[in-house]
């Protein structure tokens, strides 16, 4: 009679596997996060910037900072159903301050919450501005 010869994997084999695919995992997905937070990050800072250029254009033909009559954003991303970051506007006649705060899972960004002057100043209340804008 003829041996037959097994095929398929041995136990070793998959547990080797196994251990290799958690210990890829265990780098990717902490970096794979930090991404997320960066990327929406800085979907807020161009809502932001965008906001800003539209206070500007009011206020050339205002003579003042209002936002009457104008839509501006009240969430980042402007659009879908999650939300991020809620943007308040505090403004007078001669200046005004974007304000981006962090939520849900967002609020794990070093950066925290970001914000933008009517002078192009821009703030962080956690990192280094150059590191977060």
């Amino acid at each position: 009679m003829k041996a037959r010869k097994e095929t398929g994997f041995t136990l070793v084999e998959l547990t080797l596997v196994a251990a290799t695919v958690v210990v890829l995992a265990a780098f990717a997905y902490p970096s794979y996060k930090q991404h997320l937070l960066r990327t929406r990050r800085a979907d807020c800072e161009s809502t932001l910037m965008s906001a800003a250029a539209l206070m500007e254009r009011k206020h050339s033909v205002a003579n003042k900072y209002t936002s009457t009559g104008l839509t501006l954003p009240a969430k980042c991303p402007q659009e879908g159903t999650k939300k991020f970051y809620t943007v308040t506007l505090t403004s007078t006649d001669s200046t005004f301050t974007f304000t981006a705060t962090p939520e849900g899972t967002q609020t794990a960004d070093k950066c925290g919450t970001l914000s933008l002057k009517h002078t192009g100043v821009k703030g962080t209340t956690g990192g280094s501005v150059s590191g977060c804008w």
